[in-house]
């Protein structure tokens, strides 16, 4: 922030194009709320100086929403250096800000010193491994955070291991992930730590969507789950799990079915567009018909044809558990169509079927129309509606500005609690665009991460 001679103006003065959006009397009563949300003001990191300054000793303010403003690292330094000294905020949001490593950096460090936030996000940025690791250093030392979200960024391996590290010493966190570069390798370790350390009133939920996981990640996320029995939800989707690693999790979640034991307990999963065949399709078929626990079942997006749906639909004929199931965008023939009318013509449990962009023909899809009895509220899709329903996560359902990866030439474990400088500036940022993905089921599941 300026020096202390520096005279910084109040927010809100007319010959101030970033904060007249309000007027100064405005400002002045926004001030004295608990409440600051200043999202989608642009008010860069001009702005970013005055209204730093405002809140520097404000003890009203306790939550700060700086989302999309275009703050950058320059921005996002002058809040940093304003929480050293604020000790009323409790959440920060400072999503879609065109932050990188250096913004990321500046912002850990502030919170070795600011014991009073518990809620930090950060979604929609480009905050790679450097961020991950100091937050992981801050994570180990301040145990008020109880939630960090750095979701929609570009954080890989590195720094997901990092993140893992966290729980063996701070189990009380939530860390959310998904939509970043965390890899194999990154979700076995959260796998590993989550087996050893995760706390299962804290974090039943798992949200990795589109998160560069493949077969070996999947395989530990079974090993997970046999480990884990109260988990509660699980979204995978947009990875590249294969056949066999969604065929592991599948079995994973059969063990000790309808035993005295203990048993996968999860009530959602999301595994849209993950490259799932027929193979996996199958043990899922096995595992309702178990009765499993499962609620929502979302295989949309994926490669199954006739074959595999058909084991499913024999699944749910015993099955007095599962809701919803999202069958779209496969490669459903027509031999499914009379099983799926037995099931839905007797079910008392499925409330929802999707079997849209399939290779149904109209006969076919009338069967199963046909077998609907009358006052069900049974619902079945075989239209456009839902095919692209972004998946919200914590962040909700609104999807980023495209985004951008940078590369950092410094590594930051000492920098989080010594970067102190302003003035440091990092190399020329090379931009990347990120495909806003996301579920096909509007009933999609929790997100809560890393946890």
């Amino acid at each position: 922030m300026p020096r202390r001679k520096d005279k910084i103006p109040p927010p809100g003065l007319k010959k101030d194009p970033y904060t007249n959006f309000m007027k100064k009397t405005k400002w002045q009563a926004v001030l004295r709320t608990q409440t600051l949300d200043l999202s989608g003001r642009n008010i860069q990191k001009e702005g970013a100086v005055t209204v730093a300054h405002a809140l520097l000793k404000n003890i009203f303010v306790t939550n700060l929403n700086l989302t999309q403003n275009h703050l950058g690292d320059a921005g996002a330094t002058e809040f940093a250096q304003m929480l050293k000294v604020n000790n009323n905020i409790r959440t920060l949001n400072v999503g879609i800000n065109d932050l990188t490593d250096v913004g990321g950096v500046m912002l850990a460090a502030a919170f070795l010193i600011n014991k009073t936030l518990t809620s930090f996000s950060a979604p929609g940025n480009s905050l790679e491994d450097d961020t991950a690791t100091a937050f992981a250093h801050v994570l180990k030392n301040n145990r008020e955070i109880k939630h960090v979200d750095l979701s929609w960024n570009a954080i890989a391996t590195k720094g997901a291991k990092s993140l893992a590290s966290v729980l063996a010493v701070n189990n009380d966190v939530i860390i959310s992930l998904f939509q970043n570069r965390i890899g194999d390798e990154g979700c076995k370790a959260l796998c590993e730590n989550l087996k050893q350390y995760g706390r299962e009133t804290l974090h039943q939920h798992v949200n990795w969507w589109q998160d560069d996981i493949g077969k070996a990640g999947a395989l530990a996320i079974g090993e997970m789950l046999d480990a884990n029995p109260k988990l509660m939800s699980l979204n995978l989707s947009w990875n590249s799990l294969g056949d066999a690693g969604t065929e592991a999790i599948a079995k994973a979640m059969q063990t000790n079915v309808g035993t005295q034991l203990p048993f996968c307990q999860v009530l959602t999963i999301n595994l849209c567009q993950n490259i799932v065949g027929d193979k996996a399709a199958q043990a899922f078929g096995g595992l309702l018909a178990l009765d499993a626990p499962l609620q929502t079942l979302n295989l949309s997006h994926n490669v199954i044809t006739a074959e595999g749906a058909i084991t499913i639909a024999e699944g749910l004929k015993t099955n007095g558990h599962l809701t919803s199931l999202n069958l779209a965008h496969n490669k459903i023939g027509d031999p499914a169509a009379p099983p799926f009318a037995e099931v839905v013509s007797t079910t008392s449990t499925l409330q929802a079927l999707w079997l849209q962009r399939n290779e149904m023909k109209e006969e076919a899809k009338n069967i199963i129309s046909q077998s609907i009895p009358k006052n069900t509220k049974m619902r079945i899709n075989y239209g456009a509606l839902d095919d692209l329903t972004p998946y919200g996560g914590h962040y909700g359902t609104r999807e980023p500005e495209p985004m951008r990866r940078t590369s950092r030439k410094y590594s930051s474990v000492s920098a989080v609690s010594s970067l102190t400088d302003s003035s440091r500036k990092g190399p020329i940022q090379k931009h990347r665009k990120s495909v806003s993905r996301g579920s096909t089921l509007s009933d999609s599941t929790a997100s809560t991460t890393m946890s």
